[in-house]
């Protein structure tokens, strides 16, 4: 490609093609406006029609951005006797130059209920004359967005506040805790200290079976402070009620 680049330069067809600059100087106004009125004598008359050079376009005229030379633009020379590969690079550089001083162009979307798009598009006609709808249809279109199916709302798991009943110290230095049983629960916590405010740190006993009762064993003589929980295992994970309210025993026999 850089030797069919050198050619057309070297025709004087092109600007200077080594370079890595995209924009041209403050001071190529008037180059611009020049090369635009050159090829609005060419085949790209109509193209033309819609362009408009203006100093103030940063996206065109940026010195911050210029390298040792400005970007690549056609002269406004209009070749002859080009190959087709020859033609083919001069007429995109054309179409390049052109393009950066076009007006956005226009486009209407729609989507229809099944998630599909049509982007229809008013463009420059076939050879440059007139102008055309183009329609592309999600299904040739790379950006087609993928329909998923929403994942279902999570229901909200929630454990209720266990009542307890009582604490009542029975034969063997036993503590027998009552509590009203919930519906629907896997099961208990209990937890028992020997003061109320030890009960945070406490030991903690499980109950699997949603029951209304479970004795803790093998305590001393003194004053127990106790509290129960519910749990429910929904998935493999567990959900925690509130503890209970407190109820307390001494445990004398």
């Amino acid at each position: 490609m850089l030797g069919i680049l050198q050619k057309l330069y070297d025709e004087k067809y092109t600007t200077y093609p080594r370079t890595d600059s995209e924009v041209l100087s403050s001071s190529n106004v008037d180059l611009a406006k020049n090369v635009m009125n050159k090829l609005s004598k060419s085949s790209y008359s109509n193209f033309i029609s819609n362009c408009e050079v203006k100093a103030d376009n940063k996206n065109v005229f940026d010195d911050s951005k210029l390298t040792d030379h400005h970007a690549l633009i056609p002269t406004g020379s209009i070749p002859s006797g080009l190959s087709k590969d020859e033609q083919f690079i001069y007429d995109l550089i054309c179409r390049r130059f052109l393009a950066v001083f076009s007006p956005d162009f226009v486009y209407e979307q729609t989507t229809d209920s099944m998630g599909n798009v049509t982007v229809t598009v008013k463009a420059i006609g076939d050879n440059f004359i007139g102008s055309k709808n183009v329609t592309i249809k999600a299904e040739d279109n790379p950006n087609k967005p993928v329909i998923t199916t929403p994942a279902p709302a999570t229901k909200k798991i929630t454990v209720g506040k266990v009542k307890l009943s009582k604490a009542q110290n029975v034969k063997g230095k036993k503590i027998k805790v009552t509590w009203k049983k919930l519906s629907g629960v896997t099961g208990y916590k209990i937890r028992f200290a020997l003061s109320k405010a030890k009960l945070k740190k406490a030991k903690v006993k499980t109950v699997k079976k949603n029951i209304s009762s479970y004795i803790i064993k093998k305590l001393k003589k003194k004053k127990y402070f106790v509290q129960v929980r519910a749990y429910k295992v929904v998935n493999k994970k567990i959900y925690m009620g509130a503890w209970s309210n407190v109820k307390y025993t001494k445990v004398r026999k």
